[in-house]
């Protein structure tokens, strides 16, 4: 846990914001107080859910149960306004700063709560009237430490109440309500006996973390006597922190993020969240639950790629007066410092209704629906894994149908077509090199918004313009033809992608499954297949086979030469199954399902790259023989293809 020193350099800091706050050094036992319980603390919506592992619950009980009494665990930031509380009501705090150890040490409570109970019923018979009492007093504080049951005349007005059957209560700690915490923290309450059983077992509960760290610390407490317990009780409430309590969110936030040095780190999205929100209800007067369940939306659309987003949002927009600056470009390292300046120094408030409005598209390209040409066009770009291509995606998206030439529709639909080729061609090759794609888009963005300025209109010509003639040129089509002629083709990040795209050529395919189906571990369903086993100890059958075209060269080297290659691959959903087969058995295998229903499992089983594509004519599925012959036949016809495919 924290030192002393953070007295000193919590004090240094409160100086420097000139805050207008209270700050005091209390015990937990005042800041829980359980004789009135009239002050309770809850994390606001907007924070993150609990986050602690087991090494943080281990070394903060190892820290309370080592240390002396009095153990010092650092500061919490509370927000309070008085104006806004209703008269003869209860205090609740929004906690803003220290929830992560708040939650620790209310689980803990209720850990401690569930096994003293569990050992004073096994020792009471032997216990004197005394000691039993004592014991019950310590299980009714801590009980008024976690909930305060409320009579129904009170709590018309009181915030942070809440019913189970027909009573009344309220949290005197309620966590963050992300990630299903205050559903598993109240059924933890009922567990441990300080709400009725009626509290309704939320769904994976086991799985999740407060569930880990309640069972932590019950096993942990299993092992102590009666003494050790109450010992330990008395510690817990001689916790001391620096209890620090502000009237503004905006205070709150800037105080939170100065301090914010400990524990799990903040990314970059929580603490642009923070600024955003702080400068929202500061300056711009928003509630603060409004302003966090847009945020909300805006994270849903885009959850998982927060920095990304952020960063092609600035790329994407910088030539507009709401986001411009000097930075030309948005790197990860430099976009705290980038959203810091523009949420300070822009309109903070159509900035955000703007990243919310883009975040939506941004949803729809990452995410999109089937339904359309053009949604079906956008669906491969996740195939192609070309992430880049976003930033000027989402700037052509967010364009009006009057900034087009010709059909918009179909102008995008040409767009995409060429960025799908210039990506595929880009991903083959390696050419232009990653770390240019960012400033190409840029560029071609610039090309876009210039032209537009002019009173022109976008079209195919002006973005095949832009990236062709741009400093970082693509391959040429010689380029990727060699690339997808060499004995290594399998090894490509492509490999799988094209052999789907050669297979998707044929509209009277008798066989069209979802190639891109995953199963329950997310595993592609069907994986590449290599025709000539690609294990090295290939059966007799094989080498016989291999020898009919060998004309003295060794099999190895043949085997090596060719394995890999593009005309050796297709698709199968029963790679195990075919594994090293004869090619007799990988053309005709099959396997019986339910009564005389056959599946068919083997090249036969009607898919387009084994049956419709034709070299010397005849197909995979009916081939009699299997040479570098027939492999390299096969692999040119599969190359002029793409490559056709693939033509600016």
């Amino acid at each position: 846990m924290l030192g002393n020193d953070i007295n000193f350099a919590t004090i240094k800091i409160y100086f420097k914001l000139k805050l207008v706050m209270k700050a005091s050094q209390q015990l937990l036992s005042n800041i829980l107080n359980s004789s009135s319980a009239n002050e309770h603390y809850h994390i606001p919506k907007f924070q993150r859910p609990y986050s602690w592992q087991k090494d943080h619950w281990e070394k903060f009980l190892d820290d309370i149960e080592e240390d002396e009494l009095g153990h010092f665990i650092g500061s919490i930031i509370c927000l309070f306004d008085e104006s806004s509380t209703e008269p003869n009501t209860d205090k609740v705090f929004e906690l803003i700063d220290g929830q992560q150890r708040f939650t620790t040490i209310s689980i803990f409570l209720a850990a401690l709560r569930k096994t003293l109970n569990l050992e004073i019923e096994k020792a009471k018979e032997h216990m004197d009237e005394e000691d039993f009492f004592e014991y019950k007093a310590i299980l009714i504080n801590i009980s008024n430490q976690l909930v305060k049951k409320l009579k129904t005349s009170n709590n018309s007005k009181q915030k942070g109440v809440f019913s189970v059957k027909d009573d009344h209560y309220i949290l005197r700690f309620l966590p963050s309500t992300q990630n299903e915490n205050e559903g598993d923290y109240k059924y933890i309450l009922s567990l441990c006996g300080v709400l009725p059983s009626a509290v309704n077992k939320p769904n994976y509960f086991n799985l999740r973390r407060m569930s880990k760290a309640y069972n932590y610390f019950i096993e942990r407490l299993e092992e102590k006597n009666l003494e050790d317990l109450k010992n330990i009780t008395q510690k817990i409430n001689a916790i001391t922190m620096v209890h620090i309590q502000v009237s503004s969110n905006s205070d709150a936030f800037r105080l939170f993020d100065t301090l914010n040095n400990r524990g799990l780190p903040l990314s970059a999205i929580d603490i642009i969240k923070n600024k955003m929100l702080a400068t929202l209800t500061s300056k711009y007067n928003k509630n603060i639950d409004s302003a966090y369940d847009q945020w909300q939306d805006l994270i849903n659309n885009i959850e998982g790629l927060e920095d990304r987003f952020l960063r092609q949002y600035f790329n994407a927009f910088n030539h507009l007066p709401l986001i411009s600056m000097s930075n030309k470009k948005a790197t990860t390292s430099q976009l705290i410092k980038i959203y810091e300046e523009l949420i300070e120094k822009r309109d903070t408030q159509n900035l955000f209704l703007d990243l919310i409005a883009k975040s939506n598209i941004y949803k729809s390209l990452i995410e999109p629906d089937t339904k359309t040409e053009l949604e079906k066009n956008l669906q491969e770009f996740n195939y192609i894994n070309t992430a880049p291509t976003y930033t000027l995606l989402m700037y052509l998206m967010s364009l009006g149908s009057d900034s087009f030439s010709d059909s918009h529709e179909q102008t995008l639909l040409d767009i995409l077509t060429f960025l799908q080729k210039f990506a595929i061609r880009r991903n083959l090759t390696d050419m232009p090199k990653t770390r240019t794609l960012d400033q190409i888009n840029i560029d071609v963005i610039e090309a876009c918004h210039h032209c537009i300025n002019q009173g022109g209109k976008i079209d195919i010509n002006l973005i095949k313009s832009a990236f062709l003639k741009n400093k970082h040129k693509p391959a040429s089509i010689e380029q990727v033809k060699e690339v997808l002629s060499s004995n290594d083709f399998y090894q490509n990040s492509m490999s799988r992608y094209l052999l789907i795209k050669l297979d998707s050529l044929w509209s009277n395919r008798q066989y069209n499954p979802n190639l891109w189906e995953r199963n329950n571990k997310g595993d592609y369903i069907w994986t590449i297949e290599h025709v000539l086993p690609q294990s090295e100890n290939i059966s007799d059958d094989w080498k016989k086979m291999l020898k009919k075209n060998a004309n003295n060269r060794n099999i190895r080297d043949i085997h090596q030469d060719n394995v890999h290659r593009i005309g050796n691959l297709t698709l199968s959903a029963y790679n195990s199954k075919l594994a090293k087969g004869s090619l007799v058995q990988k053309q005709t295998l099959n396997i019986i399902k339910l009564g005389s229903l056959t599946i068919n499992i083997g090249y036969k089983n009607g898919l387009a790259i084994n049956t419709n594509l034709s070299f010397d004519n005849q197909s995979l599925s009916n081939v009699y023989q299997w040479t570098d012959l027939e492999i390299n036949t096969r692999g040119e016809i599969m190359v002029d293809l793409l490559l056709k495919s693939l033509d600016f």
